[in-house]
């Protein structure tokens, strides 16, 4: 190998190299990266991918309340948290929806000024109904990532913009059916950090349940395929004590059904790599869902309900199983061992790591600034 001509054409590739200016809001309701006990996957997302560009050479601003912990330039607008704001608390009670929007477009009104301003080729946002509103104030590309599912009039907000400089992203082929009219940019798979996920060969006995203990989430059906199983079952997840929590899962937790809290991210990849499987049994149709790249990463296949997302992540026996009910699910975890821990690994080494959600995400900015710098130049 020409160890000169090498370096020769790195250098000029480094020197033909663009880097942009990119201005990122998700929310101001939480810090950055959001309290140990909120789960706010949109938030996480958000933060990995600005760091990821700032941490490639990009000039990535991130606006987000005091208190916030990120690599890269920071505008806060000198709020707290909303939270922990105590003169929007009355607001906040009375209708937190009214409380959320206003707090939020104090964020995003400075972001689309300082973009009028020319501080930023592109903007990326996560809050889609107000970045929709905004987008047509400036004259630089609006980077939208849809991460919620696309129902109860969502679909209308969204495609109710005409604006030319709106670019719409999904987070998996699935969450576009319910709207393909939508001008979609393009679909980007949420990736995770694969070195924080360690592989095993040999699990435990449990299979594992995370996430939020809510009806539409399946936790009780998660539950009902444990039992009829009969083999122990985890459960991880921010603590709930209402009805849902009170009639469907609380009376049915003994020394084989456990609640084992709120965990950590360590403490929950520790989980996933131990478990037998990860069962998913979502009611709704799943934008994404991590946790199923999560327990891959370990090795640890996925059983699902045939939702949204699910089958498009898990390759129906090969690194889980996509069923239709509690009771396919309840046979599904007896074959479980059939499935190649190592195919589950792989599979996420292939499609959904952090590096590759950056990857993309650059390769897509570059193309909507393109014309910028072609200008300049």
């Amino acid at each position: 190998m020409d160890t000169k001509k090498h370096l020769r054409d790195l250098s000029k590739k480094l020197a033909n190299r663009v880097y942009m200016r990119i201005g990122v809001f998700c929310t101001n309701e939480y810090t950055t990266p959001p309290p140990k006990d909120v789960i706010y996957a949109p938030l996480s997302v958000a933060q990995h991918i600005a760091e990821g560009l700032a941490g490639r050479g990009h000039q990535v601003t991130t606006y987000a309340p005091e208190g916030s912990r990120v690599k890269t330039r920071l505008v806060t607008n000198g709020l707290p948290p909303l939270f922990k704001n105590k003169k929007v608390a009355p607001l906040l009670e009375q209708k937190p929806e009214l409380a959320v929007a206003s707090y939020q477009n104090i964020a995003l009104s400075r972001l689309m000024r300082d973009a009028q301003a020319g501080k930023y080729d592109l903007i990326h946002i996560h809050p889609y109904p107000r970045g929709i509103f905004f987008a047509p104030l400036v004259n630089v590309p609006v980077v939208i990532t849809v991460h919620d599912v696309l129902r109860g009039g969502r679909e209308f907000i969204i495609s109710s913009s005409r604006s030319k400089n709106l670019h719409f992203v999904s987070i998996s082929n699935a969450q576009r059916k319910p709207a393909p009219y939508i001008a979609w940019k393009k679909t980007i798979y949420h990736g995770i950090d694969i070195a924080k996920y360690h592989f095993n060969a040999n699990p435990q006995k449990y299979v594992i349940y995370t996430g939020r203990l809510i009806d539409i989430k399946g936790a009780h059906e998660a539950v009902m395929a444990a039992k009829k199983a009969r083999v122990p079952l985890k459960i991880a997840g921010k603590p709930n004590h209402g009805p849902y929590w009170e009639r469907k899962i609380r009376p049915y937790l003994s020394k084989n059904i456990k609640y084992i809290g709120m965990l950590s991210p360590t403490e929950l990849a520790k989980m996933y790599k131990d478990a037998r499987a990860c069962l998913v049994p979502t009611k709704v149709a799943e934008s994404f869902g991590l946790s199923m790249a999560e327990a891959m990463a370990c090795g640890t296949p996925v059983i699902g309900f045939n939702n949204g997302s699910i089958p498009e992540v898990v390759a129906h026996n090969k690194t889980g199983f996509v069923v239709r009910d509690v009771a396919a699910m309840a046979k599904a975890i007896h074959k479980i061992d059939m499935i190649d821990r190592a195919a589950c690994r792989s599979r996420v080494e292939k499609h959904f790591t952090r590096e590759r959600m950056i990857d993309n995400y650059e390769k897509l900015f570059t193309q909507l600034t393109a014309h910028r710098y072609a200008k300049k130049n």
